[in-house]
């Protein structure tokens, strides 16, 4: 594609919001005809050669799809589209979807997946690296389009290393001899590479040059999408060195059997997510493993810009409702929801206690 198509796919991708369920609609109307379509949803398509799987997702944030009114302005030297105020713009991730595309339509090498759900926990990704690990175990490197603002090569997400310093060092050096600037960021969430983490050896995501994502004030910088398009064709990405190896950043599944004298499931699930919005809301550490959780499971938190990893603490919910957080070799029982509720303005220094607490509703007491 020139440069005028390329921008005009852009455009037209993000005439609608397309939400979580909402994907074939991106499919039918859009995408190429020669895309497959998995058993989980995601569409993909084998270029040529190659031990790279590409990464982009077709969902946005949203509860409805909507229609998106946009504009073009001038910021910075640089053309920026964004919308009027009352949606957000979907750039996130249309313009990682774009800058696929291109690709293909150059022929360069590689394993493309189109992936749905992404915003809702990487409801496609989850799936795939579930069920088709031997496939994916074929694979080097995964590289996701799919990173806010300029230049970033994320190397670490979900509070582990997910590259090597070897691959960030020879992907940088290939956007240089293109003209652009990319560096190491550690300070990653998790997007679709992250599921991949324990089947491929260098996951990476990328910056694509949008801002304020899942905001009415989202922007795309049009001009540096459209100058990536074009770097991306003619990096080698079969080069970069393969140095890191695969680790899953789950916990172990537990042995548990539900019992008759449990809370019911949908019990568990609300008390975690009362749990996980306490944690963020007082200490703003974030869990690696969210989206697997279930009874007596380890949940890992961890604050991002803690990279030597020494403040990473585990959350367990258990069966009858109470409540375990670990560090170390300290335990911080805890009766029950209500209990931490009510001591959770306290929760930043019982975390930094150097005994065995158990926490109800009326006193805090060393075991």
């Amino acid at each position: 594609m020139n440069k005028k198509e390329i921008e005009q796919t852009f455009l037209k991708l993000i005439e609608y919001t397309y939400i979580y369920g909402y994907e074939d609609y991106v499919k039918e109307n859009i995408l190429p005809n020669n895309l497959k379509k998995d058993q989980f949803g995601n569409y993909y398509i084998k270029i040529g050669e190659s031990k790279t799987l590409f990464t982009s997702h077709l969902d946005t944030v949203g509860k409805q799809k909507l229609k998106v009114n946009y504009e073009i302005y001038e910021k910075d030297g640089h053309r920026f589209v964004k919308t009027d105020g009352n949606t957000i713009l979907g750039a996130d991730d249309k313009a990682g979807v774009t800058i696929m595309l291109n690709m293909i339509d150059n022929s360069v090498p590689g394993l493309y997946y189109f992936l749905i759900g992404e915003e809702t926990g990487g409801a496609g990704s989850r799936l795939l690296a579930k069920y088709m690990f031997n496939m994916l175990s074929n694979y080097d490197r995964v590289i996701s389009f799919d990173r806010r603002g300029y230049g970033s090569i994320i190397n670490r997400q979900v509070g582990k290393w997910c590259c090597s310093n070897e691959f960030v060092s020879g992907l940088s050096e290939e956007f240089k001899k293109n003209g652009m600037e990319f560096k190491a960021d550690p300070y990653g969430v998790r997007t679709d590479s992250a599921y991949f983490m324990a089947i491929i050896p260098e996951c990476t995501n990328l910056s694509v040059g949008y801002f304020n994502e899942h905001k009415v004030t989202e922007e795309q910088d049009l001009d540096y999408l459209l100058e990536l398009c074009n770097v991306c064709t003619k990096i080698n990405w079969e080069s970069l060195p393969v140095v890191r190896e695969p680790e899953n950043f789950d916990s172990t599944e537990p042995e548990y059997v539900q019992k008759v004298t449990d809370l019911p499931m949908y019990k568990l699930f609300n008390i975690f997510d009362e749990v996980y919005d306490i944690i963020y809301e007082e200490v703003k550490f974030l869990c690696a493993n969210d989206n697997f959780f279930k009874p007596e499971k380890e949940m890992i938190f961890y604050d991002k810009n803690d990279l030597e990893e020494t403040l990473n603490f585990i959350a367990i919910v258990h069966s009858d409702g109470s409540i375990t957080l670990k560090k170390n070799d300290i335990k911080i029982k805890i009766k029950n929801i209500d209990s931490l509720k009510k001591n959770k303005k306290r929760l930043k220094s019982i975390l930094s206690f150097s005994h065995n607490l158990y926490i109800d509703e009326k006193s805090i007491n060393y075991n």
